[in-house]
Order: C-alpha cells, then structure tokens, then sequence
C-alpha cells in the first residue's frame, strides 16, 4: 500500500471515530430556567433590567442607591442608642451626679422628659 493511501486510510479512520462526538459537542444542553436572568425583576425598589444577564445602568444606579440608603440607615440606627447614652452621662453630670452614682427622682417620666428611650414607666432619676 503506498504511503498517501496508508495516511488516508487512517485519516478516515480517525474522523469516523470522531463523528459521534462532534455531533454530541454541537448541540449545547438545555439550561435551568432557575440559572437564566429574567429581563425583568419587580422588586420594592421599582423594575430591574438586565440585557443576557447584564444589569442596565438604571438598574445599577437602583440598587446602588439602595444599597447607599440602607448603610446611611444603618448607621443611623446602630448610633442613636449610644448618642441617647452620651447625652444622658453628660446631662446628669451637669446636675452634679458623677459617674457610676444612683440617682432618683420623686416621679415618674412623663412626655416633658427629654430621652430618646424613656417611656412613661421608667423611674425618672434625680441626683439630690
């Protein structure tokens, strides 16, 4: 056999091997739907769009004046707390009262206490 027809030969041998892979590689398996990005999602924050899966530049700004508001409250909200303490220290250490000291008032709070976390059953403190 020459040589040409001995390359051939093993050639066509090799690409029928092949064949049955290559028909597998081109079709492409179904995706889940739970793995696509919809084009549109209605959240709390209005419409998001998304372009294959890329979010719009609306939708970008959206979500990250979203995310800005929700660290703002955040902060807001983790902070009040300590600020009602420090006003509280620095009230009754106006009236005398030094740290780590009781005191009472004859009454209880009423709407005319200035506390941020006061209500109408706390004992109203009076150093005398």
């Amino acid at each position: 056999m020459k040589q040409s027809t001995r390359l051939m030969a093993a050639a066509f041998v090799c690409g029928m091997t092949a064949l049955p892979h290559m028909a597998v590689a081109q079709t492409a398996p179904a995706i889940s739907p739970i793995l696509v990005t919809p084009d549109t999602v209605d959240t709390r924050i209005g419409k998001l769009e998304f372009k294959d899966g890329a979010p719009s530049v609306e939708t970008v700004e959206k979500v990250y004046d979203t995310m800005d508001f929700t660290r703002g409250l955040d902060a807001f909200l983790n902070s009040y707390g300590g600020a009602s303490a420090y006003a509280i220290r620095k009230g009754l250490l106006s009236i005398g009262a030094e740290d780590n000291s009781v005191t009472i008032y004859p009454e209880l709070m009423d709407s005319k206490a200035l506390f941020l976390t006061a209500n109408a059953d706390t004992v109203l403190l009076q150093h005398n």
